[in-house]
C-alpha cells in the first residue's frame, strides 16, 4: 500500500511540473484558445435560445403547487425549475435593464428568480426609504423598479420567489 501512495505522489508532482513548464515556457499566442464572451444583455434568437421552452407568461396554467406524487405542477402541467438569485441592489434595475435582464435569463432557460437581501443594510439603495432613518417606510422608487422587473420576468415566463426580512 505504501508503494501505491508513493506512485500517486510522484504522478501528481510530474503533472504539476508539466503544467508549470507549459505555463511559463510556451510561446505567446501558440495555443488554440480564444476569448469567449457572453454579453449580459444578449437576447437574440439563436440555436442556444431556450426561452421557447418556457410557458409565457409565468403562471399561464395557474399557481404552482405540490402534487400528490411530490412533484411540482402549474395547473395540470408538471414543472421543473432552473433558477438564479438576484440580491441587493440588483433587484431594482431601471426599466431598460429590467427588460434586457429578463430576456437574457429566459434565453438561458431560467424560469424562476429568487429575490434575496432586498433589505440589505450594506446597500445604499434598497427596499427601505433611508431618508426616514428607519425601516418602517418603503422606498417608492425601489418598489416601482421591482414591480416593473417582476412584470418583465413574468412576461418572459419566469416565476418569482420573494424573500422577506432577510437582512434585518
Amino acid at each position: 500500500m505504501d508503494k501505491f501512495k508513493v506512485l500517486i505522489a510522484v504522478l501528481l508532482v510530474v503533472v504539476c511540473l508539466t503544467g508549470l513548464y507549459y505555463s511559463f515556457f510556451s510561446k505567446k499566442g501558440e495555443g488554440r484558445l480564444f476569448g469567449f464572451y457572453l454579453p449580459w444583455d444578449d437576447s437574440v434568437d439563436s440555436i442556444t435560445n431556450l426561452s421557447g421552452f418556457l410557458d409565457k407568461p409565468a403562471g399561464l396554467f395557474g399557481y404552482v403547487y405540490v402534487g400528490e406524487d411530490g412533484h411540482l405542477y402549474a395547473g395540470t402541467k408538471r414543472i421543473k425549475f432552473l433558477g438564479v438569485n438576484i440580491c441587493g441592489r440588483a433587484a431594482f434595475p431601471d426599466r431598460e435593464d429590467a427588460e434586457k435582464i429578463s430576456a437574457r435569463l429566459a434565453k438561458f432557460g431560467v424560469n424562476i428568480v429568487r429575490f434575496h437581501h432586498m433589505d440589505a443594510p450594506w446597500e445604499s439603495f434598497n427596499i427601505f426609504d433611508r431618508s426616514t432613518g428607519g425601516t418602517r417606510v418603503l422606498n417608492g422608487q425601489a418598489l416601482n423598479r421591482l414591480d416593473y422587473f417582476i412584470a418583465m420576468l413574468k412576461e418572459n415566463g419566469i416565476y418569482v420567489d420573494l424573500n422577506l426580512l432577510v437582512s434585518r
